[in-house]
C-alpha cells in the first residue's frame, strides 16, 4: 500500500492508493431467481416488446413476493416507501406539535 499526504488550506488529506496483487473469492453468491429491471417492467411493455418480435422475461407474482429482497428494489417499490416515509415524517412532526411540552 502506498500512501500521499497533502496539506491543503490547513487540513490534512490522505490519498491512499492500493495495488491489489490477488483476489481470492470466499463464497459465491447464488443466481438470483430473476433481475430488478425484469421485476421493473410493465405488462404493457412486455406485450410492445412480443409484438416488436423482441422475448423479455415475465416474472409472476409469486416469484415476486419469493424474492422481495430484490422486488424492493424497484423504482416502484422505491418510491412507495418514500412515499410512506414522508407520510410518516408529516404525521410525526403533526402530533408532535400538538402535544404540550412540559
Amino acid at each position: 500500500m502506498q500512501a500521499r499526504w497533502l496539506l491543503t488550506d490547513g487540513w490534512l488529506l490522505s490519498q491512499v492508493e492500493l495495488h491489489v496483487t490477488s483476489i481470492h473469492c470466499i463464497s459465491r453468491a447464488e443466481i438470483l431467481p430473476f433481475e430488478v429491471s425484469d421485476a421493473a417492467r410493465s405488462e404493457e411493455e412486455i406485450k410492445e416488446a412480443e409484438a416488436a418480435g423482441e422475448l423479455k422475461a415475465r416474472v409472476s407474482q409469486d416469484v415476486r413476493l419469493n424474492g422481495r429482497y430484490i422486488d424492493l428494489r424497484t423504482a416502484a417499490n422505491q418510491a412507495i416507501f418514500k412515499v410512506q416515509s414522508g407520510v410518516c415524517q408529516v404525521g410525526c412532526s403533526q402530533w408532535h406539535a400538538s402535544v404540550p411540552h412540559a
